[in-house]
């Protein structure tokens, strides 16, 4: 059965509206009661119309708004429910996406555009140098208390992919954040391919409290195409991100702040052998 804990977390977490979320309930109730069916052609008046529809909504519940006509709508913008293309927007059955269906009955899922691209990212080793151990800090006190738009932090440094993820899974677990890692070499250099991507991560985070470490050394460079999709997605990212780099990275139009790994003392590195 869904958990109401997930479904009051998942309402607060997109700012959903009393209205939105009675219309993510009638989704819900298909998927989960089949006698719900029969319910709704009765109250459309139509046995040929088994399926919640934003008409009837509109029609039935209390607190009816039409703005959830619009696709700036949470319910529309997050991808929350789905309606058939060609149809008339207000008769199209409306259905629960399967994240979202997947994520109130408590089964781990990804959508599958992000399950072949991102991955946890694990530390290899639980006993952090003290010197990585101040820098996760400063990591926290950049982030804290959250703000109202991430800065982009970038960690830099001649063995950056070696050492980024011990750090930034630190920083994050001081945080309570999880971190998922995504490679820059498999984004899509189609705008609108990347805006979807960038959406269905965006709506993973902020379901799951994650951040997402961005790999930039897998990138080939000299391909114009591929560093404009990078920097669009990091000038358009609103959600935390660690950028994992050899070299410092250009400035973008967004807050960025970036951090060099300091080398770890002979103890540290004699402790870690």
């Amino acid at each position: 059965l869904p958990d109401v804990a997930s479904f009051i977390h998942l309402a607060k977490q997109y700012h959903l509206s009393p209205f939105d979320q009675s219309i993510l309930l009638l989704t819900l109730a298909s998927e989960v009661e089949p006698n719900f069916h029969t319910l709704y052609a009765k109250a459309q008046g139509d046995p040929n119309k088994p399926y919640p529809t934003l008409a009837l909504a509109l029609s039935a519940l209390p607190e009816a708004d039409w703005s959830v006509l619009s696709p700036h709508n949470p319910l529309h913008h997050w991808h929350l429910i789905h309606t058939e293309p060609g149809r008339t927007l207000t008769q199209s059955p409306i259905t629960i996406d399967r994240r979202i269906l997947c994520y109130l009955l408590g089964e781990p899922a990804l959508v599958p555009q992000l399950s072949d691209l991102v991955t946890p990212a694990r530390a290899l080793t639980t006993d952090l140098p003290a010197t990585y151990q101040t820098l996760a800090q400063q990591l926290v006190a950049t982030w804290s208390p959250p703000p109202h738009q991430w800065p982009l932090l970038t960690l830099t440094g001649p063995d950056a992919p070696t050492h980024v993820a011990v750090i930034a899974v630190a920083a994050c677990d001081l945080m309570g954040l999880g971190l998922m890692t995504l490679s820059t070499a498999v984004l899509p250099t189609d705008p609108q391919e990347l805006r979807q991507l960038q959406r269905h991560w965006e709506r993973e985070a902020i379901l799951t409290n994650c951040a997402l470490l961005l790999d930039c050394d897998t990138t080939t460079p000299g391909d114009p195409a591929r560093e404009t999709a990078i920097s669009l997605f990091l000038e358009t990212l609103s959600t935390p991100g660690i950028i994992s780099s050899r070299e410092r990275k250009p400035q973008v139009r967004r807050p960025l702040i970036t951090f060099d790994i300091p080398p770890l003392t002979h103890t540290e590195q004699t402790a870690l052998w």
